[in-house]
C-alpha cells in the first residue's frame, strides 16, 4: 500500500516543526509529505520531493494529498480549507483552536457524511492526549466531567510571576520561547481556556458554545498573591472546568488556587494538566507539555498516524444540548482589596453580615487586604466585593486545608 500523502498549510512554529520531523525522517509509518502552503515560497524552498505553493486550496486538491494538515492559525481560512477537504474525500487535521471550538460539531457531522476523518488532537493540550482519550472513552456515559490547565502560555505566565518577574518580562519570555503569540491576550484573558473547555465538553457528548464559558484571566494577579498562597502551600493555576449534573452543565475559567501537592500544581512552565472526573474509576489525571512549536506537531503527526491505522474512524455520537450554569459550589476564596482603612473595614463588616467573615486577614501594606473567607459561592461572594477586587477560588485539597479551624493568621 502506498504511503498517505500528507498536505501541509502553514509553516509558522508549529508546521516548521512538523517539517523538521520530515527531514528528520520522523514522520508516522505509511504516510509522507507531498506539499506545503505557505505564504512566501521563496523562503520555504528547498524541501526535496515536496511540492511548495502559495496556493492552499490547489494543495488540498491535489490527487497526492490523502490527509491535510492545517496549522495557518486563521480560523476563516482553516474553516474554507477543511470543507474543500471534506468534499474532495480527504481527511483533515487541525491544530485551530478557534476553529474546533466554533464549528467542530458541524464539521465532525460533514467529516462523517463524506466518509472521512477530523482530527483535532493538537488544539487542546498539544501533546497531552486527552481528545484522543476522550474520542475513544475510558467507559461510555461513566465520565461526568474535568477541572485542567488548558493553557501553556499562561502556565508558564504564572510560574514567571511566581519566580518574582513583571508581568510584561514574563509574557516577552514566553514569547521568545515560542510559547506565546504575538498578541497573548487570548492565552491572558482566558478566552483561549474557555474554547478547550467547550471542545472538551463535546467529546464529553454535550454541545457547549465557547461564547458561553464564563472566564476570566490572569492579567490582575500580583506577586503578592503568589506570596500569600506560597505561605500556604498553595499555588497559583488557571483552571478550567466541566461538569454534568442531570442535564445541566456547570463550566467555567478562572485563575484558582491549587494545593502544591495536587495534580494541577504538577504543570509546571508551558505544561498543561488535566483531572478527569470518572463516576466508577474515580480521578484520571495526565500531565505534559501543552504549548511550544515540537508538542503541537506532535499531537498533529499523531492524529496523521491515526488516519493511518484507522481511515475515518468511528464518528463521535451527536451532542446533546445542555443548559449551562455558573459554578456555585461553596467553597473558600481568597481575596485581595486595595482600598482605604475605613473601606477596608466596611467590607469585612460586609462579610461578616453576610455570614462571610474571614479566617485571617494580612495586610502586606497600607491600603491592602488580603484574606480567605468562609465557604461560599462565587457569586455571592461577588456581589459582595468591590469590583476591583481579586476573587480567587480555592479548590482540590486546598478547600479542606482552608476551612480547617484554628489556621494562624499570617
Amino acid at each position: 500500500m502506498s504511503a498517505l500523502g500528507v498536505g501541509l498549510v502553514g509553516c509558522g512554529t508549529v508546521g516548521y516543526a512538523v517539517v523538521d520531523r520530515w527531514r528528520a525522517g520522523a514522520f508516522p509509518a505509511g504516510s509522507r509529505l507531498v506539499g506545503l502552503a505557505v505564504r512566501d515560497v521563496a523562503r520555504r524552498a528547498g524541501l526535496s520531493g515536496v511540492r511548495v505553493t502559495a496556493d492552499a486550496l490547489g494543495l488540498v486538491t491535489d490527487p497526492e494529498v490523502g490527509v491535510v494538515v492545517e496549522a495557518s492559525g486563521d480560523t476563516a481560512l482553516g474553516l474554507r480549507l477543511a470543507e474543500a477537504a471534506f468534499a474532495a474525500g480527504k481527511h483533515f487535521v487541525t491544530a485551530g483552536k478557534d476553529l474546533v471550538a466554533r464549528h467542530g460539531a458541524a464539521l465532525e457531522e460533514a467529516a462523517a457524511a463524506h466518509g472521512v476523518a477530523f482530527r483535532y488532537e493538537a488544539a487542546v493540550a498539544a501533546a497531552v492526549p486527552i481528545v484522543a482519550l476522550l474520542r475513544h472513552r475510558l467507559s461510555p456515559g461513566d465520565l461526568l466531567g474535568f477541572r485542567g490547565v488548558l493553557n501553556g502560555t499562561c502556565n508558564f505566565v504564572l510560574g514567571e510571576l511566581a519566580a518574582g518577574r513583571p508581568f510584561a518580562e514574563a509574557i516577552a519570555e514566553a514569547r521568545a520561547r515560542g510559547f506565546a503569540e504575538a498578541d497573548s491576550r487570548r492565552d491572558t484573558s482566558g478566552r483561549d481556556s474557555a474554547d478547550k473547555v467547550a471542545i472538551l465538553a463535546r467529546l464529553l457528548g454535550a454541545r457547549v458554545s465557547p461564547e458561553d464559558v464564563p472566564f476570566a484571566g490572569i492579567e490582575a494577579l500580583d506577586p503578592d498573591d503568589f506570596a500569600y498562597g506560597r505561605r500556604r502551600g498553595w499555588a497559583l493555576r488557571l483552571v478550567g472546568t466541566f461538569r454534568l449534573e442531570a442535564g445541566r452543565a456547570i463550566a467555567g475559567v478562572a485563575p484558582s488556587f491549587v494545593p502544591d501537592s495536587s495534580l494541577l500544581a504538577r504543570a509546571r512552565g508551558p505544561e498543561n494538566a488535566i483531572l478527569l472526573d470518572s463516576a466508577h474509576a474515580g480521578e484520571v489525571g495526565l500531565v505534559g507539555p501543552g504549548a511550544g512549536g515540537a508538542p503541537t506537531a506532535t499531537a498533529l503527526l499523531a492524529d496523521v498516524a491515526a488516519v493511518v491505522r484507522e481511515g475515518a474512524g468511528q464518528p463521535l455520537p451527536r451532542p446533546l444540548d445542555v443548559a449551562l450554569r455558573e459554578d456555585d459550589t461553596p467553597r473558600p476564596h481568597y481575596v485581595r482589596a486595595d482600598v482605604a482603612a475605613h473601606a477596608g473595614r466596611a467590607l469585612l463588616q460586609r462579610l461578616h453580615d453576610r455570614g462571610l467573615a474571614p479566617e485571617s486577614v494580612t495586610s502586606p501594606r497600607a491600603g491592602r487586604f488580603q484574606l480567605v473567607t468562609a465557604v461560599a459561592a462565587t457569586p455571592a461572594l461577588r456581589d459582595a466585593l468591590p469590583p476591583e477586587a481579586v476573587l480567587l477560588p480555592v479548590v482540590g485539597e486546598a478547600h479542606a486545608v482552608a476551612g480547617g479551624a484554628g489556621r494562624p493568621a499570617a
